[in-house]
């Protein structure tokens, strides 16, 4: 497994570890160039660990708040997973995750943001165009292969 460790400006470390053997993996002509986004959402506690994104029943990569990363996976509709925590009323923390089919198109360039959805509990996918992915990504750290290939307006 490769782990990617950086430091952010606030001097709190955060962590985006990539799964580099998952079967999806891998730059071909039939490949998508997918970027996942995880915005400082301003959450504190247990928001702010780690989400763990599987596809197609594998675990991907684990995104840290504030950071964003590039892959190049196999096109195709697959079904993600997006574990995460969350406190309950009598303030024991618990897993939670939700489930949303995504569809990768061969050639093209995605951004996946993962935000909390409605309910503040848990976190799934949104797509978003090119433009609205340069202006997420504005005070976020790059990881891994969105080092060299950030997300800019050109």
């Amino acid at each position: 497994m490769v782990s990617l460790v950086v430091a952010s400006v606030a001097g709190c470390v955060g962590t985006t570890k990539v799964e580099p053997s998952h079967p999806l993996m891998g730059a071909t002509v039939e490949s998508a160039k997918v970027y996942f986004i995880r915005p400082k959402s301003g959450f504190k506690g247990v928001a702010d660990l780690p989400l763990t994104i599987s596809l197609d029943g594998k675990k991907l990569l684990a995104l840290s708040k504030g950071q964003y990363t590039l892959l190049s996976l196999a096109s195709g509709t697959f079904e993600m997973k997006v574990d995460s925590f969350t406190v309950m009323a009598n303030g024991a923390m618990t897993s939670a995750s939700t489930r949303a089919p995504v569809t990768l198109s061969k050639g093209e360039t995605q951004y996946l943001v993962f935000s909390i959805i409605s309910g503040g509990y848990t976190f799934a996918p949104f797509t978003l165009s090119k433009e609205q992915a340069v202006e997420a990504v504005q005070k976020l750290t790059p990881i891994g292969m969105a080092v060299k290939e950030p997300i800019t307006e050109r």
